[in-house]
């Protein structure tokens, strides 16, 4: 007669803990519960060759699929919840609670059932294997995908409610190596006449990555400044023009220290900002732009959705959606 012990199991995974209760059944192995708990916590680890060897017969395509979701999602961090194991015979059924932690978007979690049978040649309990352990919707010719929106970022307002900081038409000035004559001829063209540091100037174009003919950009200024140091330093060689949209006050340098100015996130600021954020977001970096950075910002709108790999990745179905907020101005007495 078989005996159960229950323990415990708690693993770690990035910033979160998964933990999976299972049950042992004597010395021939784990039962079905304990079968579930193993693969459960294998896959919260991310231990793809853990998770196989829980298998009856994994397919070849086993890793690519895992790793699939993994980065066509951008997964952060998962973790699996084990529920109710129901057994009829040498086959079972162990209900789980996926949560995901999607970059850029925030947690999405659902429900599923991992099918186990009892394996001949003494393997015990193992995963009976397909797409749909995944995701239940999941099956050959259908992959899952994401789509994300961020809201226009709100502008600072002046005592009167006039934008400070907002989007303006503007000039990115920068530097293509390969039409340069005399990196010394460029950058004091950069900086005499738009108070570049000399110093930015050589990372940018020392930078990994950097090819001859890349246009590296070194500032950005309004449309209005452009035309004023245009004449002396379009002549220059090496030294480019793009017309964008950037967020700028009313003038170059206008309470520059105080209204702050925005930037690529970094490391420390995904840590801090959390996982609504992700690589590649313009943030707040300084001042008010910093300080008011959630409410200037908003959140995200976005889906998770089901695509069809046959008919060039056509929707099929939305699996979960992501509510977005608007960005919202932020008052000054300036």
């Amino acid at each position: 007669m078989r005996t159960g012990v229950l323990v415990a199991v708690s693993v770690a995974v990035a910033a979160v803990v998964a933990t999976v209760a299972f049950v042992l059944l004597g010395d021939d192995g784990p039962g079905p519960e304990g079968a579930a708990g193993d693969y459960l916590a294998a896959w919260s680890a991310g231990d793809l060759e853990a998770m196989a060897a829980l298998v009856d017969g994994p397919p070849p395509s086993f890793d690519d699929a895992h790793t699939a979701v993994t980065q066509d999602l951008r997964i952060r961090a998962a973790s699996f919840a084990l529920g109710q194991v129901t057994t009829e015979g040498d086959e079972a059924r162990a209900a789980f609670t996926a949560t995901l932690t999607i970059a850029g978007l925030g947690d999405w979690s659902y429900d599923s059932v991992l099918p186990l049978r009892l394996a001949g040649d003494d393997q015990g309990w193992l995963v009976a294997w397909s797409p749909a352990v995944v995701h239940p919707r999941l099956a050959d010719g259908l992959r899952l995908g994401r789509e994300r929106n961020r809201p226009e970022r709100a502008p600072i307002l002046d005592r009167n409610g006039e934008p400070l900081a907002a989007e303006r038409p503007a000039v990115t000035i920068g530097v293509e190596p390969q039409r340069m004559n005399d990196e010394t001829e460029v950058t004091a063209a950069l900086v005499e006449h738009l108070g570049v540091d000399p110093v930015a100037v050589e990372r940018a174009l020392a930078a990994p990555g950097v090819r001859p003919d890349h246009f590296v950009p070194i500032v950005t200024v309004h449309r209005a400044r452009y035309e004023e140091v245009r004449p002396a330093i379009y002549p220059v060689p090496g030294i480019l023009f793009r017309e964008t949209e950037a967020r700028l006050a009313p003038s170059d340098g206008f309470a520059q220290h105080v209204l702050g100015r925005t930037g690529e996130i970094t490391a420390e600021g995904l840590e801090q900002l959390g996982a609504t954020y992700q690589v590649g977001d313009v943030v707040g970096a300084t001042g008010l732009e910093a300080r008011f950075e959630r409410e200037l910002a908003g959140v995200p709108s976005g889906r998770i959705v089901l695509l069809d790999t046959v008919a060039d990745d056509a929707v099929i179905d939305v699996l979960h959606e992501f509510p977005g907020t608007a960005g919202a101005p932020v008052a000054t007495t300036i």
